[in-house]
């Protein structure tokens, strides 16, 4: 995976990678970027970056506690199950909704 893949289209191939076995070819990823980039800007995009910034900080502070990078999809994992119910219901979200 190249470096210059952004985090969003990261995330979009490893669940895409999960539904077909593990293979994603340069066709798809570029249509992740192209999907993306329609989307930049808009309160469902800002929504997302802010959302993906919660996650970036569970993983610090998790890690932390273990002593070591516990890597995203497991901070992902975490996050999901233990908090995005309250981080959505208490706010935080949805920016389309709130301004």
């Amino acid at each position: 995976m190249s470096e210059t893949i952004g985090i969003e289209s990261k995330v979009a191939m490893k669940l895409n990678e999960q539904k077909t076995g593990g293979h994603v070819d340069d066709k798809e990823r570029d249509l992740y970027d192209a999907v993306l980039e329609n989307f930049k800007g808009t309160p469902l995009y800002v929504d997302f970056l802010r959302e993906k910034e919660e996650i970036l900080r569970h993983k610090w502070l998790e890690s932390e506690k273990a002593g070591r990078d516990i890597g995203f999809e497991e901070a992902l994992t975490s996050w999901l199950l233990r908090h995005r119910g309250d981080w959505v219901s208490g706010g935080r979200s949805y920016a389309h909704r709130v301004g």
